[in-house]
């Protein structure tokens, strides 16, 4: 498959991923406060993720990785559907966010791998937290593709089932209680052997 056709198949499978979490924040609403900001946070991780991965996408492959005869289709698609790309870095911190709250641990690689807390740092950063901001993220990544694919419709039909081709996958069940007290045994027996009652562990 051409490197052309493989890119703008990645960034449509990465703006569905981003389509489908923004239904789930959407379809949060109405939860218990609980669940719902669970919800949201997880959906809003994975969203923000997604769309750090369709910038790189983007930026470093689209051009780069396109065969001569496509370049100049994937320049002109891409200057056309700037307003969009913009507007999605506008939310400046999106990069900063997947590297300390996703990547590394609520540590700031920046600032000598200090801790991020209180959450109050984490919510001053620029990104998308409104569910309006997120409806208009995805309206901005879909726009872009559909600009970016529409002179190649063709080849990528014909490459879909190619490029999406389902492997089965092979799940093995455990017994995971089993498994849980087969570790509590090997815990307790070092805690024995330490004299050391200060790590009791705890029923989980």
């Amino acid at each position: 498959m051409e490197q052309t056709l493989q890119s703008i198949h990645i960034l449509t499978l990465l703006s569905t991923l981003i389509d489908k979490q923004v239904e789930t924040l959407v379809l949060s609403k109405g939860e218990n406060k609980q669940t719902e900001e669970m919800l949201f946070f997880n959906a809003r991780s994975l969203i923000i993720l997604y769309t750090c991965s369709f910038l790189s996408e983007w930026e470093d492959f689209l051009v780069k990785r396109s065969e001569e005869k496509h370049k100049q289709s994937i320049i002109t698609g891409k200057k056309t559907a700037k307003p969009a790309i913009d507007r999605i870095k506008g939310w400046t911190d999106l990069k900063k966010y997947r590297n300390t709250v996703l990547a590394h641990n609520f540590r700031d690689k920046s600032n000598n791998s200090e801790p991020i807390f209180p959450m109050d740092s984490i919510e001053c950063l620029i990104v998308p937290k409104h569910i309006s901001e997120f409806l208009l993220l995805r309206m901005l990544v879909l726009t872009a593709v559909k600009i970016i694919s529409n002179p190649f419709l063709n080849e990528l039909s014909t490459d879909k089932m190619e490029f999406f081709k389902y492997i089965e996958p092979q799940f093995k069940e455990i017994d995971e209680d089993k498994e849980m007290e087969v570790i509590s045994i090997k815990i307790n027996k070092i805690i024995n052997e330490t004299n050391c009652n200060d790590h009791l562990p705890i029923a989980i």
